[in-house]
């Protein structure tokens, strides 16, 4: 089921478009299914970091600012690791440029939700047979009980609120529906201050260890399955 970002409560329905609750409603950006709430859509912060990443998004697109060979192997191993995926109902939070999305779609996945909050990244799916792509914050996911598997990689570092992001990602599964997910692992966060040259305003927020992982997917309500190390081009 779709429902409403801003009050997380109705569902919105496919001819109407927008929430009879809150008067909220979709816009069409060019093709690109508008999900963003309306204090996404209107405070200052929520519009910097959303234009953060849309800059960022155009930079990778002309030349990606980690290496592609990094990003089509980590695409090929989590898929490996999720297993059969053909038939199934997925969304992928974060899409970027696309690597696992491209991956899913061979693998026979019945339809793909691409959610990232860069327009520019979702732009190549408009009229797409099998992905639908969805302008959309992950704290605020639109979705409840609609998904076989969720798979968000290099997402979790980035989000504001972390219990927020993993909550919308176990609601928006149905019933014994699987999450993959893929984190930086024991990073250092130098890299991303300014004070060291890094150009943007948002960056890596934090690092994750095992210890941190386990008590984070806990209180979310997952039951975890398998972790896996990777390393730059394994």
């Amino acid at each position: 089921m779709i429902i409403c970002p801003n009050c997380l409560s109705s569902p919105i329905l496919k001819d109407s478009k927008y929430c009879k609750s809150c008067n909220w409603s979709v816009l069409n950006k060019k093709g690109v299914l508008d999900y963003l709430n309306q204090n996404d859509r209107d405070d200052q912060l929520a519009q910097d970091y959303s234009d953060n990443y849309e800059n960022l998004a155009q930079i990778n697109l002309k030349r990606s600012n980690v290496d592609r060979r990094f990003l089509h192997n980590q695409a090929k191993n989590l898929m490996k690791y999720i297993g059969p995926v053909r038939n199934k109902k997925i969304c992928e939070i974060g899409v970027g440029q696309g690597f696992l999305c491209d991956e899913l779609i061979k693998a026979g996945a019945s339809s793909v939700a691409a959610v990232d909050v860069a327009f520019s990244y979702l732009k190549r799916f408009t009229n797409h047979k099998v992905v639908t792509p969805y302008l959309a914050n992950a704290e605020y996911l639109p979705f409840v009980d609609e998904f076989d598997l969720i798979a968000s990689t290099d997402v979790m570092e980035h989000v504001l609120n972390v219990g927020s992001y993993l909550y919308c990602v176990n609601r928006a599964l149905i019933p014994n529906g699987l999450a993959a997910i893929r984190i930086p692992y024991r990073e250092g966060l130098l890299t991303y201050s300014p004070h060291r040259g890094y150009p943007h305003k948002f960056g890596h927020l934090r690092s994750f260890n095992k210890d941190v992982l386990k008590i984070y997917f806990k209180q979310a309500g997952f039951k975890i399955e398998a972790m896996h190390l990777d390393g730059f081009l394994s």
